[in-house]
């Protein structure tokens, strides 16, 4: 369940997501993401496992899409 709570997390919070350039995502706000999910009553030590794992997985998908954009 703590999968599903840290992706909820992710997906309805998309002001923690940081930019650079012309709107860039180099990754997630992970000390604000961090906080609301203590605010939430989840587990900071799961959490501070599955957020990172989360990030790298839109990165991947960013970086593909980008990838399939150039092709």
């Amino acid at each position: 369940i703590e999968g599903s709570a840290a992706w909820e997390l992710v997906i309805s919070s998309p002001g923690q997501v940081r930019v650079v350039g012309m709107g860039s995502v180099i990754g997630l706000e992970m000390s604000a993401l961090m906080e609301l999910a203590r605010y939430q009553g989840y587990d900071p030590a799961i959490m501070s496992r599955l957020l990172p794992s989360i990030e790298r997985g839109i990165l991947t998908a960013i970086s593909d899409r980008d990838r399939d954009d150039d092709s």
